[in-house]
């Protein structure tokens, strides 16, 4: 699904940019740097890959759980 790799991968992308600089942050400010990460996303690419997952979503249905020919 797109939220699972084109989201995930520009977030992971932009979390990897800014990697504090000692190297070590606690969890509560990792989750925080995360969240500030993932909001700062383009809502057009957001809406898009939602869209696109939508599609997908339905594609799967159509084809009973195999491969749908969009995929």
């Amino acid at each position: 699904m797109p939220l699972d790799y084109s989201l995930w991968d520009e977030i992971d992308d932009r979390m990897a940019e800014s990697d504090p600089p000692s190297g070590t942050e606690s969890e509560s400010d990792f989750k925080a740097r995360l969240r500030r990460t993932a909001m700062s996303l383009p809502r057009s690419m957001v809406r898009k890959t939602v869209a696109r997952m939508h599609k997908n979503i339905i594609a799967l249905g159509d084809a009973k759980g195999y491969t749908p020919k969009n995929d």
